[in-house]
């Protein structure tokens, strides 16, 4: 997948599931309460690592592994991060950059 727009630093570009904008039972959700339920999700799909990700972290210079690979996490991966972690991308809010440090978890 070829994404518009691209982490710098240490930052993970994760893209944010999306957020049903009308409930199983038909009912119109209003534009307020999607946009808080998408800022408050705390989980998402890797789509891009920034240049610098991972790269300071101790355990990381082994075996020519590049540091998200000695970390065990790579593109496409659904990972675990803090609750109203990171900023939403203001081209396209399905994305969100989350700093290295703020991914707690991936979910097998």
């Amino acid at each position: 997948m070829s994404n518009p727009i691209s982490p710098v630093g240490f930052y993970v570009l994760i893209e944010i599931p999306k957020v049903e904008e009308v409930s199983e039972g038909g009912i119109i959700m209003p534009a307020d309460l999607t946009k808080k339920e998408r800022v408050s999700i705390q989980t998402g799909t890797i789509r891009e690592f920034g240049p610098t990700a991972y790269v300071d972290w101790a355990g990381c210079k082994q075996d020519g592994k590049t540091p998200p690979e000695c970390w065990g996490l790579k593109i496409g991966d659904v990972v675990e991060f803090r609750k109203f972690e990171g900023m939403s991308s203001p081209t396209d809010d399905s994305f969100r950059y989350i700093p290295d440090s703020h991914i707690v978890g991936v979910v097998k």
